[in-house]
């Protein structure tokens, strides 16, 4: 079995020597993946659509972050995505793409009255 040192050796000449990727060992067999486990650090992350919904839940109540419920996660997770999402303008590029649709279809009546 050469799964030891002289085998990872040889591939890496392989690799060196311009044979591109070794898709194949010289005995026929395919190389093994990745030897290192997977290891996850932290808490694994919400789902984008339950932060934005709890982003939506905020304003649309008119209450504080920490006041949040928290089937949206955590407040703090949520003020940071919140922060990140409008530091890189990512809420006025989907209002105006949104805007852009509904005038196209028609659904904006773009006529304003003023009082003086």
């Amino acid at each position: 079995m050469d799964s030891g040192p002289r085998s990872l050796a040889r591939r890496t000449v392989l690799r060196q020597r311009g044979h591109g990727p070794v898709d194949r060992l010289p005995h026929g067999r395919a190389p093994r993946g990745r030897r290192l486990p997977r290891t996850s650090m932290g808490r694994p992350r919400l789902y984008d659509r339950t932060m934005l919904n709890g982003i939506v839940w905020k304003f649309r109540a008119g209450v504080a972050w920490r006041e949040v419920p928290e089937r949206y996660g955590p407040w703090a997770s949520l003020h940071t995505r919140f922060r990140r999402r409008a530091a890189d303008c990512t809420f006025d590029r989907k209002l105006q793409t949104a805007l852009a649709r509904a005038d196209a279809a028609g659904d904006i009546d773009w006529l304003a009255s003023v009082d003086s």
